[in-house]
């Protein structure tokens, strides 16, 4: 109460106030000292206290009232520093990147992803990597960032985002084929040859049935797979695909 008490028997204060003042709003340590400090007249401008600055993404200004007036960059652009007054501080989101409203940074196309759209506004607008392909790369801009399973694998995954995701050939099979995407590209090691090993890039890391040996089928992934000549019979060259 100002002027008088709560309690009825008191009477009014005989006296004056100086700089009566109502704020919406708690003042700080230095707008309590600047309205300390000011010493009013008829001749000097009033003490106009500063708003606080607007938030990171947004942008504006202190109103005439003294009220704050704050404005979010649109969705697809970002703002990284606070107290910004023009919507001229709000950047374009790079490609392989996308914002909502009142950004402070663009989020980055996860990895597996990409993006060649400048100024995207949402998630959908970040490609998945093909079949036969990932990427490790989070922010990609080009389908080029995508990069092929190497010979010896396969994949039928989209989106995927690491090297890992592409299979291996099973062993006793190869495939020359890069970025495959189907486990019939891996073809089956001739007769006369076999492959404990998986993910085989050539038929020729195939490994030949040793001398005295032969083999009939194709696709063989042991040794055990390679027979020996019947008695009375021998060869002394490897790789023999019918016996003697």
């Amino acid at each position: 109460f100002m002027g008088k008490s709560n309690w009825p028997a008191d009477g009014y204060w005989f006296g004056a106030f100086d700089e009566f003042r109502i704020y919406t709003k708690a003042l700080s340590t230095s707008e309590v000292s600047a309205l300390y400090n000011f010493r009013g007249d008829t001749y000097s401008p009033m003490i106009i206290l500063q708003c606080p600055p607007c938030a990171i993404g947004q942008y504006g200004a202190c109103l005439s009232s003294g009220a704050l007036s704050c404005t979010s960059c649109v969705a697809g652009t970002f703002s990284t520093g606070t107290g910004m007054i023009t919507s001229a501080t709000c950047q374009q989101c790079g490609a392989g990147t996308y914002s909502g409203s009142g950004a402070g940074a663009c989020t980055a196309c996860v990895a597996g992803t990409y993006s060649g759209t400048l100024g995207a506004t949402v998630s959908t607008v970040c490609l998945a990597c093909g079949a036969g392909t990932y990427s490790g790369l989070t922010g990609a801009s080009s389908i080029t960032t995508c990069t092929s399973c190497s010979a010896g694998t396969y994949s039928g995954n989209t989106g995927a985002s690491l090297a890992s995701a592409c299979t291996l050939c099973a062993a006793g099979t190869y495939s020359t084929v890069l970025g495959a995407t189907l486990v019939a590209t891996c073809q089956g090691c001739f007769a006369g040859a076999y492959s404990t090993a998986q993910g085989l890039p050539a038929s020729a890391s195939c490994i030949r049935c040793g001398a005295g040996t032969f083999s009939t089928g194709t696709g063989m992934a042991t040794a055990g797979a390679c027979q020996t000549f019947a008695a009375g019979t021998y060869s002394s060259v490897t790789g023999i695909q019918a016996a003697c």
